[in-house]
C-alpha cells in the first residue's frame, strides 16, 4: 500500500511538473556575453510569451512539451531552442548578431522614412479595423526612486480586456509590493500599463497624444530614416520622429519598422518639447519603449510597454526632490476578437478586484506573466521596512515646506495624535471655531463656534458672541441627522439671533468683504436683525448627482442702523447708510433642487451644474406674500486642443430669476460686482464694491481660457514652462426694478435701467496663484485692473 502511494505521489508531482513548468534564465549576445534587455521570448503557435528585464533575465512558464521558444532581437539572428522536456537548471540563449545586408530604398521627393511610414499607416487600416478587442494576461510593475535609491516597489497581474468600442478594463487578481506600502492602497491604472503605440491616440497624463500611425500622423510628424538592422533576415529600417506641431501633443524619438509587412515593431519616444505639463507638473521627463509581434497571426499586438525617466513636480514656494520613475508591463496569452463579459462594463469603474484569487495565499508567486526583477530590485523588497516613509524620500524644501506634509506623514502624525490621550479641555478646544466680523452695523463682531460630532449620524453646534458698535449678543444653535449612502437622508434644525446680510451673494461671503471694511473700503453688504428658526430635509443621490432639499424658516425680521464710521486708516469714513427692510414674521417654505458638481469659490475650477430654487411665503401664514423663482447654470466647454490634458476651456455662468407678489426688500435678487480690486470670476469686474440689486434678474458671465497657447505660438517657453496663460471674458445682464417699487424704496439702489456690457482680458497663473485683470465697460466709459484667484483647471 505505501508502495503504492508513492507511485501514486510520483504520478502526482510528475504530472504538475510537465503541466507547468517554469524555465529561467538570461539572453546574451554571443560574441560579447552582454545582456540583451527587453529580449521577446515567444512559445511557438501560441500567444504566449515574455520579454527579458535589464539584466537580460526571463522568466516563462511552458504547459506542454515538447516546445519551441523563438527568441528574437532586432539586430540579432533569431533563435528557435527546442524543448523536448524539461531543462535541469537555468536556460541560458545567446544569440548571434546579424549582418546588415543593405537594400535600396526608392528615392524620391521625399524622405524615404516617410514613404515606409505612409506604408505603415495604409497597412494598418487594413488589419486594425478587423480587431475588435481582445484579452490578455498582464503583469506591471512601478519603482519609485530617489537620487539615494529605490523607495517603493508595487506590482500587479490580472486579465486586460480591451474592446474598440466599449473601451479597456481590468480585473486584478494578484499583488504585491515593498512593505512600505499597504496593498490596499496600491492603485492599478490600466490605460498606463497597456499603453498602447499602434493606437491613433496614446494617453499620456490625461493627454491624447497624436500616436505615429495616426491616419493624420504625416500631417503632425516629420519622418526621416536614420539606419537599418535585421530581424530574421528581414531589414527593419529605424526611422527619427520629430514634431510637426507646436500645439497638439506629439512624441519624439525613433520608431523600427519590418519592411516586409510595413508594420511598426518597436518604438521609443518622448514627450516632444512642445508637449505642455500642467502644474504642479514641472517636468515629464519620460520615455516609452514598446515592442509588438503578431504571433504568427493577422494582428500586431503589444508585447510590454517600458517606461522610464525623470518627473520633477513643483508650485510657487513648494518644491519636492525629483522621483525617477520606471514602470514595466508585459502582456502574454492573448485572445483575439471574443467578446468580453458584459458584467466588466455594468459599472464605470476600470478596474476590478478579483477579491477570492487575491485572498489565496502564495497567489503572486504562481502567477505567469512575470519580468523577473533586477538584483537592485530584489535587494530592495529585503531592505525596505515598513515604517520607511515617503515623507522623508521626497521631503519638500522651500518657504512653504513647513505647511506641507505627505500623505503617510500625514497619516502618522494624525495616528499619534489620535493615540494620545486627549483631556476633556483638549476635546473642547479642538471643536471651537472663531466668529470673527467686521461691518458698518456691527462693528467688531467677536465670538465662536464649538461644533461636535457625536457619531456618523449626529453632530450638533452652539454659537455665541458680542458686537462692538451695536453692543448686542448673538448666537445660535442647531443639529444634523444622517443616515443612509443612497441616497444620503439629512434632517437639519437650527435657531439664530443676530445681525444677517440683507442679500445672498452667490460669489463672497461676509468675512470675504470685512477685511476691506476694517482696512477703510466701502461696506460691500447691507443687513437686518434676524431672529431665526430653519429647519430643512435633504436627500443627496451620489448616481447621479443630484441633491434635494426642502426647508421651512420662520424669521421674525426688523431694520438695522448703521452703528459706526470707524475704521483703521480713517477714523471716520462716512459710510453709507444701512437701508431699511420691509419689516415683519416672515414663514416661507424653500424647495433646491441640484445637479452636478459642487461650486468651488471664485471660479477657480470649472464646474458643470445646474441648480434651481422656489421659495414662497402665504399671506396666510407670513406677514408676506410672495414667491420668487431662481436658477443657477455653471457650465464647462471645452473648445481647442481637446487632446492636450487641459483643454482651452469656455466657462459660462448663466443667472436669473423672477417673482410673483409683493417681493419684500430684503429679498431681492443681486448681480455681485467687485469688492474694491479683488475681481473673481462670476462678478461685474467694472462694477466696484456694489452689487446691482431687483426683483427679477439676468445675467451671462463668460470667460475663455486659452491657457499657455498664445505664448507658445509666439515662442515665449519662459511663460510656457511657468504655465502662464491668457484669458478673455465678459459679463451682461441686469436687474429689473418695478418704476412704482423704485418710488418706494426710501434708499438709493445700486442699479442700471439698461444691460452692464464689459470685456476683459486676464493673464493668468502669476506665481502660480494669481491672475491680473483688465475690464473695460462697454455701455459707459471706463477701463478698470484687478486681481483674483487663477484660473487653475
Amino acid at each position: 500500500m505505501k508502495q503504492l502511494s508513492a507511485v501514486f505521489f510520483f504520478w502526482l508531482t510528475c504530472g504538475a511538473a510537465y503541466g507547468q513548468t517554469v524555465v529561467s534564465g538570461y539572453v546574451r549576445d554571443a560574441a560579447t556575453g552582454e545582456a540583451l534587455p527587453a529580449a521577446n521570448l515567444q512559445i511557438e503557435g501560441t500567444y504566449r510569451g515574455t520579454i527579458t528585464n535589464r539584466e537580460g533575465k526571463y522568466v516563462l512558464t511552458l504547459h506542454d512539451f515538447p516546445a519551441v521558444i523563438v527568441v528574437r532581437y532586432i539586430g540579432y539572428e533569431t533563435k528557435r531552442v527546442t524543448l523536448a522536456e524539461p531543462p535541469i537548471g537555468m536556460l541560458d540563449i545567446s544569440l548571434t548578431p546579424s549582418p546588415i545586408e543593405m537594400q535600396g530604398v526608392v528615392i524620391t521627393g521625399e524622405d524615404p522614412g516617410v514613404l515606409l511610414m505612409r506604408n505603415v499607416i495604409r497597412k494598418k487600416q487594413q488589419w486594425h479595423n478587423r480587431l475588435a478587442g481582445f484579452k490578455a494576461d498582464a503583469y506591471s510593475r512601478v519603482v519609485l526612486e530617489n537620487d539615494s535609491g529605490i523607495v517603493m516597489i508595487s506590482e500587479s497581474v490580472g486579465d486586460i480586456y480591451w474592446d474598440r468600442v466599449r473601451g479597456i478594463r481590468a480585473v486584478i487578481r494578484s499583488k504585491r509590493a515593498t512593505k512600505n506600502v499597504d496593498p490596499k492602497d496600491m492603485v492599478f491604472n490600466p490605460e498606463a500599463a497597456v499603453l498602447n503605440f499602434y493606437d491613433d491616440e496614446v494617453e499620456v497624463q490625461g493627454s491624447r497624444f497624436i500616436g505615429p500611425t495616426h491616419p493624420d500622423a504625416l500631417d503632425y510628424y516629420e519622418f526621416t530614416l536614420i539606419g537599418q538592422r535585421t530581424l530574421n533576415g528581414d531589414q527593419v529600417y529605424d526611422i527619427r520622429v520629430k514634431s510637426r506641431s507646436k500645439l497638439q501633443p506629439t512624441f519624439a524619438g525613433t520608431v523600427s519598422v519590418l519592411d516586409k509587412d510595413s508594420v511598426l515593431i518597436g518604438v521609443n519616444l518622448k514627450p516632444s518639447e512642445t508637449s505642455v505639463f500642467p502644474a504642479p507638473i514641472r517636468e515629464w521627463g519620460v520615455a516609452y519603449e514598446q515592442q509588438f509581434n503578431n504571433f504568427g497571426r493577422d494582428y500586431w499586438l503589444p508585447v510590454d510597454v517600458r517606461v522610464n525617466g525623470r518627473i520633477k513636480i513643483g508650485l510657487p514656494g513648494l518644491e519636492f526632490p525629483s522621483v525617477l520613475y520606471s514602470q514595466i508591463s508585459a502582456l502574454n496569452n492573448y485572445v483575439v476578437n471574443e467578446p468580453p463579459p458584459d458584467s466588466l462594463y455594468k459599472k464605470k469603474t476600470q478596474v476590478i478586484v478579483d477579491s477570492v484569487s487575491l485572498a489565496r495565499e502564495g497567489g503572486f508567486d504562481s502567477i505567469e506573466v512575470m519580468v523577473p526583477l533586477s538584483d537592485r530590485e530584489d535587494s530592495a523588497y529585503a531592505e525596505i521596512k515598513r515604517g520607511d516613509s515617503f515623507g522623508k524620500a521626497f521631503k519638500p524644501t522651500g518657504l512653504l515646506a513647513r505647511f506641507v506634509k505627505v500623505e503617510d506623514e500625514y497619516n502618522d502624525s494624525v495616528a499619534a495624535e489620535q493615540a494620545k490621550p486627549k483631556s476633556a479641555f483638549r476635546r473642547f478646544v479642538g471643536d471651537l471655531s472663531p466668529q470673527l466680523g467686521y461691518n458698518r452695523v456691527e462693528g467688531g463682531r467677536l465670538g465662536a463656534k464649538y461644533e461636535h460630532e457625536f457619531n456618523k449620524r449626529w453632530k450638533a453646534f452652539i454659537l455665541g458672541g458680542y458686537t462692538t458698535s451695536l453692543k448686542e449678543p448673538f448666537y445660535g444653535a442647531g443639529g444634523e441627522f444622517r443616515r443612509g449612502a443612497n441616497p444620503r437622508f439629512s434632517l437639519r434644525l437650527s435657531f439664530y439671533d443676530g445681525v444677517e446680510t440683507r442679500f445672498a451673494s452667490d460669489n463672497y461671503e461676509p468675512s470675504v468683504a470685512a477685511l476691506g471694511t476694517l482696512l477703510g473700503a466701502r461696506d460691500y453688504f447691507d443687513y437686518y436683525r434676524s431672529r431665526q428658526v430653519r429647519g430643512s430635509m435633504g436627500f443627496h443621490f451620489p448616481t447621479p448627482n443630484i441633491n434635494l432639499e426642502a426647508a421651512f424658516i420662520n424669521d421674525r425680521q426688523r431694520s438695522v442702523a448703521r452703528t459706526t464710521d470707524w475704521s483703521v486708516f480713517n477714523a471716520r469714513d462716512d459710510k453709507r447708510a444701512n437701508p431699511g427692510i420691509d419689516e415683519g414674521m416672515l414663514r416661507a417654505m424653500v424647495v433646491r433642487v441640484r445637479y452636478g458638481d459642487d461650486d468651488v469659490p471664485f471660479g477657480v475650477v470649472g464646474v458643470r451644474n445646474l441648480s434651481l430654487a422656489v421659495e414662497h411665503s402665504p399671506d396666510l401664514l407670513s406677514d408676506f406674500d410672495y414667491t420668487a423663482y431662481r436658477a443657477t447654470l455653471n457650465w464647462r466647454f471645452n473648445t481647442f486642443l481637446r487632446r492636450r490634458f487641459l483643454a482651452n476651456t469656455l466657462d459660462v455662468r448663466a443667472v436669473g430669476g423672477t417673482y410673483s407678489g409683493r417681493l419684500p426688500i430684503q429679498k431681492f435678487a443681486v448681480l455681485d460686482g467687485s469688492i474694491d480690486e479683488f475681481t473673481p470670476f462670476g462678478t461685474f469686474k467694472t462694477l466696484r464694491t456694489r452689487a446691482y440689486e431687483g426683483e427679477r434678474y439676468a445675467a451671462v458671465f463668460w470667460e475663455h481660457n486659452f491657457r499657455t497657447v498664445p505664448f507658445e505660438l509666439l515662442g515665449l517657453r519662459w511663460l510656457v514652462k511657468r504655465n502662464i496663460g491668457i484669458l478673455v471674458f465678459g459679463g451682461h445682464g441686469r436687474t429689473w426694478i418695478s418704476p412704482s417699487r423704485l418710488a418706494q424704496l426710501g434708499y438709493t439702489p445700486a442699479y442700471t435701467n439698461k444691460l452692464h456690457h464689459e470685456l476683459g482680458a486676464s493673464i493668468n497663473g502669476l506665481f502660480g496663484l494669481f491672475r491680473f485683470d483688465v475690464a473695460r465697460r462697454l455701455d459707459r466709459p471706463g477701463l478698470f485692473l484687478g486681481l483674483s484667484m487663477a484660473k487653475l483647471f
